[in-house]
């Protein structure tokens, strides 16, 4: 009996042991750094991985959130959050991010990994450092330069037009900035993406201000790709205006500067 005793004990310790193993690794949370404190958009910043848990997908995923509303952000499903890309789940590992059209103000480094936060916690908020943006200087539209983010196994873009994305959605921008409609306003922009999922696309004028109208979403195939892609139907007057493109998590955004054409 007391042989039997004595083994109860060790298993019991023995999974005492895991049990604190296991909860002290769900602390470790990821730390990162980021190149620059200061940055305005279309902006490259380098970010690291300075910490990593141990996980079994090895993959971040990294948003920015205005400081100000951070701690009132529980999923990284938020609307507040801009996605800003992915990083290996590796010390050292880094990526480049651009930043995208956003308001001038502190904005905190969030991120979500499989296995890396707390039980029934949707989102890792790191409170430093935080990146400042800053409006573009110059007058007029602010239109974002395409990043030359290309696609994996993507065609290549139309002739006067680059790629811009970040690593999970795409589309093509002309280098100028400016996007010609049809001789009525409308205009049909291709997107594609490494996931599919339900996807919208909202568009607002930046001068004057005007509130966000959602655009008609057709899902297609784009030739010489193989993953999902989209057709996002628009109608534009003559102005600044800014374009967002969301599936799920993900976010994408940019500024044009919208010309009537002729045909």
């Amino acid at each position: 009996m007391a042989l039997r005793s004595l083994g109860a004990c060790v298993l019991v310790a023995v999974f005492i042991t895991a049990g604190a193993t296991a909860s002290g690794s769900d602390s470790v949370v990821p730390r990162f750094s980021l190149s620059a404190t200061t940055a305005t958009t279309d902006d490259e910043v380098t970010l690291r991985v300075v910490r990593t848990p141990r996980i079994s997908q090895g993959e971040i995923r990294q948003y920015l959130v205005p400081a100000n509303v951070a701690a009132s952000v529980r999923s990284r499903f938020d609307p507040r959050l801009s996605f800003i890309g992915t990083v290996r789940a590796s010390r050292q590992a880094r990526s480049v991010f651009t930043v995208p059209p956003l308001e001038a103000g502190r904005y905190a480094l969030a991120y979500w990994c499989r296995g890396c936060l707390p039980r029934g916690k949707g989102i890792g908020i790191q409170a430093s450092p935080r990146l400042r943006v800053t409006v573009p200087a110059g007058e007029g539209c602010p239109t974002t330069k395409p990043n030359g983010n290309v696609p994996p196994l993507a065609p290549g873009s139309w002739t006067g037009f680059q790629w811009h994305g970040n690593g999970a959605l795409w589309t093509w921008l002309r280098p100028d900035g400016i996007l010609v409609t049809n001789a009525l306003g409308g205009e049909k922009k291709i997107w594609i993406a490494k996931e599919s999922g339900l996807f919208r696309v909202r568009y607002w004028m930046l001068d004057p201000p005007s509130s966000p109208v959602t655009a008609q979403v057709i899902s297609g195939t784009l030739s010489g790709y193989d993953g999902p892609s989209w057709a996002s139907r628009m109608s534009f007057q003559p102005g600044c205006w800014q374009i967002t493109g969301r599936l799920g998590d993900v976010s994408l955004s940019f500024v044009v500067q919208v010309m009537l054409g002729n045909a």
